[in-house]
């Protein structure tokens, strides 16, 4: 069961950055600079992006393609948008494995391709001079869900928190998937919801004495637990329904406190950030105070998963996280290990043109021994990249490349050459001299330059 929530917890975090890297400075499809003679062609991935609902055309929706970590090099994110037939075209692509999303207002967004659509694999194979055409993205619009808070008076309640719950297997009673606030006449409003049945929960803090908070909750319609709550099917363009919701329970409210350590020296942290994380999604977030205290308050009692965020801590520290039930006050002390240090510098040596800022990425892999080997690489367009926080497991640095023009000479590391080797780091250990050198596919030995990526002159 740990292995399987460890693998989980790893693959979630891989989509969580793919998701967050596309909306950084991503690489628009049609931007690249025409052929040169010695480039070679890349691959292509054409298709279009129709109406769920009625099959229409979808004009000018933006299209991501997302390079997948787990299985290849990962050069940036990169974007394109639909004509007024709603075709879309990435070409001039580097080789290997590669996801498509799109979303649209109203609409649930879509990856593609996705096995638990129906697809026959989670990725597109992208090779020298292949083609993909013929990609058919159906997007749907999403379902409603819309009420009002009352307390058992019937008196509307405002700025209650009320999430939408799923439910999961393996004896995990659920995933929070959205949550919003009621307004100052108790309403709440959800759109884009995937179909699927969900569990509602609203919930408020009762203001008095913090050591013994309570908090007013209830599930859809007035139950104190999911076991006696109504499960709600949601459907694509599901009709507009009210779901209102009593809260007509009370429960002391639970807290998580105790002390940020450094576990090499024992000294206090200040400014870590510590989080408890509702089933991945919902959160409460604390900063450790100078004698390394921290405190988060206000809890519902239930399962979180405890976070530490104290990647700019001295030299950095490694993420712990820790799953935890809590029920009234519960005390949990954080010993964090120092976490190695990389800035690795670009340094561009070929005779072609110039990378623009925002056409790699400098690439870390990690291998985790009990969890899959994957990418991270969460720096867009900068010649020098700082890496902090880092998993303290061997490390193989390198470069991903938004098209085939441009490829990695050497990664050196003062003197040494250690482009392709596994880096063993250490708790606290500190790689400054590490230097990558970027070459064009046209370019025969690579030729020192003191020009930036960008093409200036230092």
């Amino acid at each position: 069961m740990a292995q399987r929530r460890r693998n989980a917890l790893v693959s979630l975090l891989s989509l969580v950055l793919s998701t967050i890297l596309t909306g950084w400075l991503p690489v628009p499809a049609n931007s690249a600079e025409p052929v040169y003679s010695g480039q070679i062609r890349g691959g292509r991935i054409e298709g279009i992006a129709l109406s769920g609902d009625s099959g229409t055309p979808l004009a000018g929706v933006t299209v991501h393609l997302m390079p997948q970590p787990e299985k290849t090099t990962w050069g940036p994110a990169r974007i394109t948008r639909t004509d007024k037939s709603g075709n879309f075209v990435f070409d001039q692509l580097s080789r290997g494995l590669y996801r498509l999303s799109i979303g649209l207002e109203g609409y649930i967004t879509r990856l593609y391709p996705d096995s638990q659509d129906g697809e026959q694999s989670n990725y597109l194979e992208v090779e020298e001079g292949k083609v993909i055409s013929g990609i058919r993205i159906d997007v749907h619009p999403g379902g409603t869900l819309s009420g009002t808070v009352s307390d058992e008076k019937g008196t509307a309640v405002p700025g209650a928190t009320v999430k939408v719950l799923a439910p999961r297997e393996f004896g995990e009673p659920y995933v929070v998937v959205a949550e919003a606030q009621t307004d100052e006449s108790g309403r709440y409003h959800f759109e884009k919801i995937s179909p699927k049945r969900y569990w509602l929960r609203a919930q408020r803090a009762i203001e008095g004495d913090p050591a013994n908070q309570s908090i007013e909750m209830g599930y859809y319609p007035n139950a104190p637990s999911p076991d006696s709550a109504t499960l709600i099917a949601v459907g694509p363009e599901s009709a507009p329904r009210e779901f209102d919701i009593t809260v007509g329970h009370r429960v002391r409210a639970a807290t998580i406190a105790g002390v940020v350590t450094d576990k090499v020296t024992g000294e206090p942290l200040e400014g870590v950030g510590v989080s408890a994380e509702e089933r991945w999604r919902s959160f409460l977030t604390a900063k450790s105070a100078a004698d390394g205290s921290y405190r988060l308050e206000g809890l519902l009692p239930g399962r979180y998963l405890l976070k530490t965020a104290g990647e700019k801590v001295g030299g950095g520290y490694f993420m712990e996280v820790k799953e935890v039930s809590v029920a009234g006050d519960y005390v949990m002390n954080i010993a964090l290990t120092p976490a190695p240090l990389i800035i690795a510098t670009v340094q561009y040596v070929g005779q072609g043109p110039h990378p623009a800022f925002n056409e790699y990425t400098v690439t870390l892999e990690f291998n985790c021994g009990n969890c899959q080997t994957h990418t991270n690489s969460p720096y867009l367009g900068k010649e020098v990249f700082e890496f902090r926080g880092l998993a303290i497991v061997p490390v193989r640095i390198g470069a991903g490349f938004a098209t085939p023009r441009y490829r990695v000479a050497r990664v050196l590391m003062g003197s040494e050459d250690i482009t392709g080797k596994w880096i063993n780091l250490a708790p606290g250990e500190k790689l400054t001299n590490v230097r990558i050198l970027i070459t064009d596919q046209q370019g025969l030995e690579p030729k020192t330059s003191n020009r930036s990526p960008g093409g200036a002159a230092k």
